[in-house]
């Protein structure tokens, strides 16, 4: 009966090691959403997609996660993308609202119809037990023709660190597309 009752305890031994094993690889994820009205925007209608404000230390952030913004959106066909918005075209102000106006101004020069902004919040690695990749994300689709907010969106996503080795931008992609994909039910006759 003992070596019966040893074997039984290294069972438990060898679950539990996999059950904390398997939390370790996990990455997690926290999503929330606004959506002012369903159907408000017709498929195809010209977007500008502004570099994103960097809070981060990450250089160029914002940068990085509008190129992966217009990739997305340009894949899913729900907009029609404004050329000619790049980094080096991005308003520096002062004031929120001065820099609300400047950028609408900007989007209409592109004869944007919408305009998608936002702030990279997170972007790199967490440093702990196990490196592990964060991103957060703030966005906002804005009807250029009087500044109304149309959606909004926040994503944070921590990537896995031990068994699955993401990268930050793998972990930036999963973001944006999870944001792309809250943006469907504003486009009317998108398939939805």
């Amino acid at each position: 009966m003992e070596p019966v009752k040893k074997l039984g305890g290294r069972v438990w031994l060898v679950v539990a090691f996999a059950v904390w094993l398997s939390g370790c690889a996990a990455g997690s994820a926290s999503h929330r959403e606004f959506v002012a009205a369903p159907g408000v925007v017709t498929v195809g209608s010209r977007l500008a997609v502004m570099p994103l404000d960097n809070l981060t230390d990450y250089p160029n952030a914002g940068n990085i996660v509008a190129e992966l913004l217009r990739t997305e959106l340009y894949g899913q066909g729900l907009f029609t993308l404004s050329t000619g918005v790049t980094a080096e075209e991005a308003l520096t102000v002062t004031s929120a609202t001065d820099k609300r106006h400047d950028v609408l101004a900007r989007a209409r020069t592109l004869g944007a119809e919408y305009l998608l902004q936002g702030t990279v919040l997170e972007f790199g690695y967490r440093f702990g037990m196990h490196d592990r990749p964060v991103v957060g994300l703030s966005a906002r689709l804005l009807r250029v023709a009087d500044g109304t907010v149309l959606w909004a969106a926040s994503e944070s996503v921590v990537g896995s660190g031990l068994m699955d080795r993401s990268s930050v931008n793998q972990v930036a992609q999963q973001a944006v597309r999870r944001m792309v994909e809250g943006l469907k039910p504003l486009v009317a006759g998108n398939g939805q």
